[in-house]
């Protein structure tokens, strides 16, 4: 694979270029080539190289578009006294832009590169990244040796780094730890993030870089929501780093399925926070995200949003929420018909519209006792005997819905059930399915569907009206019936709105993000 990288390469440059190749890698050895095609210019060159590497998923091997790359340098202070770490460099590109634009700042290229240090783990990805790095200089004409750039082919985890750094930049590989050989050593190495390879990028990044330095990434959007980085966020916050997050494209790598965001950590001290998504940016104090007991994630919370969250009662010192049976193997227990000795079970929620659904499935009581006699505990049998709701965990793509569960009704471990403490249930079911609700957890979890940690934050207002609880018990006997039911939720809506003293304009904005992003299908009329 190496030798058809370079004789792909040797064949698109001119003879002039080749000597100079030859002799920057000692390749003399190497038959001279003629150019087949006409000499490629450097992002030309780039993207052929490009095409030799496909899209892997197990190394997070996607390449930043260049689009991309041209907006994290845009959020850079470039100057004559920059060093700079690349330390997941790929082929390059943040370089490359970084050099393009370096004339605009009165820059010296050869300055630029002396400065630099690219780390690259991947032997074919380092030997490409060699052969663009001499195209580059050749075209440009830069006076420099491809031996005076600092280069490594080693890993950037496990590697030892003396010197500190005013810019970390680059897009660290998006890869879950669990399924490398390698996790146990990353896992004593970074102990407060060790989920995923991008979150242990930027844990080291924070030790290599300088005063008044700044790391700009492309991470994954997860990193500002889930509890599993909790450690890591509360470390920056607590830091002397102003957080600049603008939220990216979804699909914006080839074949991944993920959001993605450019993280730009600035070491200025002055506390702020900004989040940027195609409805505008948001500022904040790094203080306003500490709300009671928890922190939220770095995102666009309103004002009047954050002020609800401080002045109210979270939701869990209203309701118990517990987490349902784990028979671990579901289908030997769980069947679509009614038999003798069974139980109504609550496996999943798939339908989008809450409140109120016929569940069909049933579980062969008797028989997973007397199989598993330590699956059912007491707690279950105590939320089996009460009235509850219940919804689905994170695992389900689905929107959030919260559900009435009758008596006498059991649940699986991915629908959690709340049961009411101090409050009224159908009060709780309609605030839960409010729109209001909705876009609270959206805010929480940056997903349509969400878990139980969002759920138990959710602002309660504990003077709840009955005239919601009728307008709920109303609700469940129309979808019974199988009517319509927009009517009865958009009153529940404004009163909720209402309660919570929801401004006309907000309500528009939350209610035009919910549309927009799928969880709600019709706005509050």
């Amino acid at each position: 694979m190496r030798t058809e990288i370079l004789n792909l390469f040797l064949s698109h440059i001119d003879e002039k270029e080749m000597k100079f190749v030859k002799n920057e890698l000692n390749l003399n050895h190497v038959s001279s080539f003629c150019c087949t095609a006409p000499p490629l210019n450097f992002y030309e060159m780039y993207d052929l190289i490009a095409t030799t590497f496909p899209v892997d998923r197990k190394r997070g091997r996607y390449f930043t578009p260049k689009n991309i790359a041209e907006l994290l340098i845009k959020f850079l202070n470039i100057d004559n006294e920059m060093t700079i770490l690349e330390p997941a460099a790929g082929l390059g590109i943040f370089l490359f832009k970084l050099l393009d634009v370096s004339e605009i700042f009165s820059l010296n290229r050869k300055d630029i590169l002396s400065k630099v240090t690219l780390i690259e783990k991947d032997n074919l990805l380092f030997y490409a990244l060699k052969l663009l790095l001499l195209h580059y200089i050749f075209l440009n004409k830069i006076d420099i040796s491809i031996n005076e750039i600092d280069i490594r082919n080693t890993d950037f985890l496990t590697l030892n780094l003396k010197n500190k750094y005013r810019i970390i930049l680059g897009n660290p590989p998006f890869v879950d730890t669990k399924f490398l050989p390698n996790r146990l050593t990353y896992k004593s190495l970074y102990p407060l993030t060790n989920r995923n390879l991008f979150s242990m990028f930027l844990e080291k990044a924070l030790d290599l870089i300088e005063e008044n330095g700044e790391i700009a990434f492309i991470v994954s959007e997860s990193f500002i929501y889930l509890k599993s980085y909790n450690n890591l966020r509360k470390m920056i916050l607590n830091s002397r780093f102003d957080i600049s997050v603008n939220k990216l494209s979804k699909n914006i790598f080839f074949r991944a399925n993920v959001r993605s965001i450019i993280l730009h950590l600035r070491d200025s001290n002055k506390g702020n926070i900004s989040v940027s998504s195609p409805s505008g940016t948001t500022i904040l104090q790094k203080r306003d995200l500490y709300v009671k007991d928890y922190i939220l994630p770095f995102n666009d919370f309103e004002r009047e949003i954050l002020n609800i969250l401080d002045e109210n009662e979270n939701l869990s010192h209203y309701a118990e929420i517990m987490v349902g049976l784990q028979t671990n193997n579901v289908r030997r227990y769980v069947l679509k018909n009614h038999m003798e000795g069974s139980l109504p079970y609550i496996k999943r929620l798939k339908r989008r519209k809450g409140y109120w659904q016929t569940f069909s499935h049933w579980l062969l009581f008797d028989k997973l006792v007397k199989e598993n006699p330590d699956v059912i505990k007491e707690r279950h049998l105590r939320a089996m005997k009460q009235e509850g709701i219940v919804f689905n965990n994170i695992d389900n793509n689905s929107a959030f819905i919260a559900v009435y569960k009758p008596k006498g009704y059991l649940f699986d471990i991915v629908t959690p059930c709340i049961i009411p403490i101090d409050t009224d249930l159908y009060y709780l079911l309609a605030y839960l399915n409010s729109n209001f609700a909705k876009y609270i957890l959206y805010k929480l979890n940056g997903t349509p569907h969400t878990n139980i940690n969002d759920v138990i934050k959710l602002p309660y207002n504990t003077k709840y009206d009955d005239n919601i609880s009728y307008l709920t018990k109303r609700i469940i006997e129309n979808l019974r019936k199988g009517n319509d039911i927009n009517i009865l939720h958009n009153k529940i809506n404004h009163l909720i709105y209402k309660q919570f003293g929801i401004t006309s304009g907000l309500i528009h904005k939350m209610e035009m993000e919910l549309y927009n992003n799928g969880i709600i299908f019709d706005k509050t009329k």
